[in-house]
């Protein structure tokens, strides 16, 4: 495995959703009591401020690394919500084909078809933001806007 930077936090993005995946099914335990639901309800939002934090890395990373373009095609998205996105996509996809009976294994097909389509739409945007012919959205200037408002 390559040790570019942005490798990693995607592990690290994966590694939160898995987090946030398990205390969520925890969390629907019709047993548990108010004081373990509330642990649990810190524990998605601490793990969720982690992960904003990562995302918020990756695009500080695109805004100093990836060259945009002026008057070329605006992305949607940042980088830190489509590596998010795969992160997400990539927890679903393992934990419908760890948990998949024969009657699930449509659920499971569909999934790891949902992440394929999300890394080769990846695999496209990369070739045309490196092509000159698209460019991400700068959020940190959008934030950096807000706060003065």
């Amino acid at each position: 495995m390559s040790n570019h930077p942005l490798l990693t936090v995607a592990a690290k993005l994966a590694a939160h959703h898995q987090q946030q995946w398990i205390v969520e099914e925890i969390s629907l335990d019709t047993e548990a009591g108010d004081h373990f639901l509330t642990a649990a309800k810190r524990s998605i939002d601490s793990i969720g401020l982690q992960r904003l934090r990562l995302i918020e890395g990756i695009n500080a990373w695109a805004a100093r690394r990836v060259p945009s373009r002026p008057g070329t095609s605006l992305h949607t998205e940042t980088l830190g919500s489509i590596f998010d996105r795969l992160a997400i996509a990539w927890v679903r996809s393992n934990r419908m084909i760890d948990i998949a009976t024969p009657d699930d294994r449509k659920l499971a097909q569909l999934a790891l078809q949902q992440l394929a389509g999300l890394a080769d739409a990846y695999d496209d945007l990369v070739r045309d933001v490196v092509g000159g012919r698209r460019r991400l959205p700068n959020w940190r200037e959008v934030q950096s806007h807000a706060h003065s408002l």
